[in-house]
């Protein structure tokens, strides 16, 4: 009886004023680079008698104790009273639903929700080497540097060239005629999208007649660099050529019988260095930062 009486006194004053309704916005999902994302209607509160309070909040989340035990609508919003707030963090899990109250200056309630789901995407900067002959091929069959995503996701890997198949994410045949890289790209089911840092699977191909590649122990001094790198270790070989490659193949520089290289004006990032003597040819990544 009572709540009768006071729906009564909210939806049927002097002022004929209609019951306060809460909206609290469509459902929403958030890619890692998108902009940022608010809440609410367009008009967060309808009907009733204005000003309305505002009042956001989720079902706490656990998060790192002790230090802050769980997660409240006040760590993810900028504004739990505002009409329409923007959310200040995104490492959830994929689905957090809020709940927006409204009550309006006579003290009339309606309360309405919405959910947000996230792409979460990961990523390691493990990579596999191969060496293999001018028309031969080689079977690519480890774990992808990138997951996650929402749903089901799909695979795209680039460049496509010399690939049995461009959209597993592991177990297909590589046979290029060229050194190539290959770096893979996920699609979730959002439409979402993250291509890995750096390539998984780095290709060299062998011509027909290429020195075979020596097990001489050698290093590169310092790695990571700044600039000038050194080979070490090559008292018993006899340099012929030093060239530098991106990761991607493509050849940089190269220099003869010197056993040192600078770097300082290339980009930062992950290059290889291939060394040719009488040996062999020896290989080795470097780092230039």
């Amino acid at each position: 009886m009572n709540k009768l009486l006071l729906f009564f006194f909210c939806t049927n004053t002097s002022f004929s004023f209609s019951q306060c309704i809460a909206d609290a916005g469509i459902d929403k999902h958030r890619c890692p680079n998108d902009p940022t994302t608010q809440f609410g209607g367009l008009k967060s509160a309808l009907g009733g008698v204005p000003p309305y309070k505002y009042e956001w909040r989720i079902k706490p989340i656990a998060f790192a104790p002790p230090s802050i035990p769980f997660l409240y609508a006040s760590h993810i919003l900028n504004d739990t009273t505002a009409a329409n707030p923007t959310l200040i963090y995104n490492n959830l899990s994929d689905s957090v639903k809020l709940y927006l109250r409204v009550t309006d200056s006579l003290g009339c309630q309606s309360e309405d929700s919405c959910q947000i789901t996230f792409s979460n995407f990961g990523q390691h900067t493990f990579y596999h080497e191969y060496w293999i002959d001018y028309g031969d091929s080689v079977y690519l069959n480890r774990t992808p540097n990138i997951g996650g995503g929402f749903g089901n996701v799909k695979y795209s890997w680039s460049p496509t060239n010399g690939l049995s198949d461009t959209t597993l994410p592991f177990g297909f045949w590589a046979k290029p005629l060229i050194n190539t890289n290959y770096t893979p790209t996920i699609i979730d089911s959002k439409g979402c999208s993250i291509t890995a840092g750096g390539p998984l699977y780095f290709v060299y191909v062998r011509p027909v007649g290429i020195k075979e590649e020596v097990p001489i122990e050698v290093n590169l001094f310092p790695n990571p660099t700044s600039g000038e790198v050194s080979i070490v270790g090559m008292q018993d070989v006899d340099i012929e050529e030093v060239k530098l490659f991106t990761v991607n193949g493509q050849w940089l520089i190269s220099t003869k019988n010197n056993s040192k290289m600078n770097l300082s004006y290339l980009a930062n990032g992950i290059y290889f260095i291939e060394i040719e003597s009488k040996n062999g040819v020896i290989r080795h990544k470097i780092i230039k930062q």
